[in-house]
């Protein structure tokens, strides 16, 4: 079974192919927009218009400055170049020592504490031993969409061709479904993609 309306097309057996049990797997038409999907594209809804669109993939940043050592400072504070900043992807360095973020704002290591504000990318931290005079110290993060096109909320069920006009078209907000027919970001990374699983999950979206 299967029918057209507009830019929307839906295929009944095609669109069993994405589940991953017997069901259930709820649906809501929500307004698509800014591309050509197929279904099974993972979407994202933006924060600005609520619409849904296209997952955006993080982007990581290396070895951004914090500051450099003087033999004296102990505790470093600057905003990160990038907002929101993603948790547990936080790595503050100087030389030997290091520490990450747990995911709550906090950064522990051995010889290093500090915090973070993930919204705002506020950093500060405190080394037990002040850095040797010229020592970089450094970030190492992934950032966020601002609109939220990185946090996944579901999964497209029928294509839908937005890339002129928004579009009608229903969403999977639930369910478990099968990874592998699923449509995701060009080189998304395994860790991204490992996040933005735990976040689906969150959401009783749970992929096999």
């Amino acid at each position: 079974m299967s029918g057209t309306l507009g830019t929307v097309s839906t295929d009944l057996t095609e669109l069993s192919q994405l589940y991953g049990d017997s069901g259930p797997h709820p649906m809501v038409s929500e307004s698509i927009s800014g591309a050509d999907l197929d279904r099974g594209t993972i979407l994202a809804r933006d924060a600005s218009d609520g619409k849904f669109k296209q997952l955006v993939k993080e982007t990581a940043v290396e070895d951004e400055s914090v500051g450099a050592g003087d033999d004296n400072t102990e505790t470093f504070t600057e905003t990160l170049a990038h907002s929101p900043v993603i948790p547990r992807t936080v790595t503050v360095a100087a030389g030997a020592v290091s520490g990450t973020d747990n995911g709550f704002g906090t950064i522990s290591g051995t010889g290093i504490t500090g915090t973070i504000d993930y919204n705002t990318g506020e950093l500060s931290v405190t080394f037990a031993q002040a850095p040797a005079g010229g020592t970089a110290i450094t970030a190492d993060y992934s950032y966020g969409d601002a609109d939220e096109l990185h946090i996944p909320r579901g999964i497209l069920a029928e294509d839908a061709d937005a890339a002129l006009a928004d579009v009608s078209a229903l969403v999977c907000k639930a369910g478990v479904y099968r990874d592998a027919n699923l449509t995701w970001p060009s080189s998304i990374t395994a860790a991204n993609k490992a996040r933005a699983k735990l976040a689906m999950a969150d959401k009783g979206i749970y992929l096999i």
